[in-house]
């Protein structure tokens, strides 16, 4: 399948699903951001307004979907949610509330669904742009219920990007 995020209010909060190769595509969410209409203003000044929305927020920033359990796809967006739907996008769950130690708003930088456990999902949030460089890296071995940090080893300036479990051996991640 390929995924496509539409522009409903100049950011991409919709997800949409192809199952012919992107000729036809149809909606498998709702707005999936906290739809805050004071994040879509133009920012800048009185006198130069930035229209460019690179400071619009209330987009979905990274998608993941299971290779093992179907239906299964997990959505982080930049204003702090992190949705699940379990049935292919008939119902979505904000699971955001379960990390607790993640302040609010803070942007999913990274989401990995594990190649071997259904249940097993990596989330990190980046919060640089709050000058709060530490990593917020999580594990969930129960589908989004609850969560562990899993910084270990990781320096208290590192903010992640990326996360990617390794294809080979379960003990490894790349971040």
């Amino acid at each position: 399948r390929v995924f496509l995020m539409r522009n409903v209010h100049e950011s991409g909060n919709v997800l949409f699903q192809s199952s012919d190769k992107g000729a036809t595509w149809e909606p498998i969410s709702h707005d999936l951001t906290n739809a805050d209409p004071e994040k879509w203003k133009p920012s800048g000044g009185p006198i130069f307004t930035d229209n460019s929305t690179s400071e619009v927020y209330g987009a979905v920033t990274h998608i993941s979907e299971s290779p093992v359990t179907r239906g299964v796809i997990w959505a982080g967006t930049d204003d702090g949610n992190l949705q699940l739907t379990t049935n292919g996008g008939g119902q979505w769950v904000n699971v955001i509330s379960n990390l607790k130690e993640v302040p609010a708003h803070s942007p999913v930088s990274a989401v990995e669904t594990s190649h071997r456990n259904g249940n097993v999902v990596y989330a990190a949030f980046d919060r640089h742009m709050f000058d709060e460089m530490r990593p917020y890296l999580f594990r969930s071995a129960d589908g989004g219920k609850t969560w562990t940090r899993i910084i270990q080893g990781l320096p208290d300036n590192a903010f992640i990007w990326v996360v990617r479990e390794d294809l080979k051996n379960p003990d490894v991640l790349y971040l």
